[in-house]
């Protein structure tokens, strides 16, 4: 057989093996543990939640990712959105499930937070943490105003560069004022109760919690 022919071959084995590990892996670690899920008080994954086939692999440990989808045109101009469950990584250790990753997004009093809760398998733990924005929204009016105006340029000129950067920056500049510094505050306590709280509304409780 012909060196590149067997070459080829090797490839699409490869890449046929590659796509049925990740297909058992979702379907191993994915809703079919959904039951056991709720039994812990975790999170179960979303039936409708997409799968990422760009695991990530270090060495013996795996990333499986499952996102929500989540509609671009959010209006966010509401002072509070309810907490949403927006993604679920499972770390796989040499095969075996170690820990599960969940993420909530919320908005608060007028304020973006990012709520991770994880469960370590091996030590039975938990561990969480909770990132405050205070210029998400800031900045999102800003994009959304700099994507309207050159929208508005584009229907009778061409959007250079030299355009677009102009816009950016007279765009940035009437924003800046109103942004916080440091834009993002990390909080290590309290937040096992932010989520046991998200969780009850679910009617789940953490194990120990």
């Amino acid at each position: 057989m012909p060196l590149v022919l067997t070459l080829c071959l090797a490839m699409v084995l490869s890449l046929l093996v590659s796509k049925f590990k990740n297909w058992k892996s979702r379907e191993n670690f994915g809703t079919a543990y959904n039951d056991e899920r709720e039994g812990l008080g975790i999170p179960p994954i979303g039936r409708k939640w997409y799968f990422s086939t760009d695991t990530v692999k270090v060495h013996n440990i795996v990333n499986l990712h499952w996102f929500k989808y989540e509609n671009p045109e959010k209006v966010i101009y509401n002072s509070t959105i309810l907490p949403q469950h927006i993604s679920k990584t499972v770390v796989l250790t040499n095969g075996k499930r170690s820990l599960e990753r969940d993420t909530y997004y919320f908005k608060s009093n007028g304020v973006f937070q990012t709520l991770t809760l994880s469960y370590d398998f091996d030590e039975k733990k938990w561990g969480s943490s909770l990132e405050v924005d205070y210029n998400a929204d800031i900045l999102m009016e800003m994009n959304a105003e700099i994507t309207e105006n050159l929208e508005e340029i584009s229907l009778n000129n061409e959007v250079t560069l030299e355009i677009r950067n102009r816009v950016i920056n007279e765009v940035s500049k009437k924003y800046q004022p109103r942004m916080k510094a440091p834009s993002n505050t990390y909080f290590e306590v309290n937040a096992l109760q932010k989520a046991d709280s998200i969780l009850a509304s679910w009617k789940l409780r953490r194990v120990g919690g």
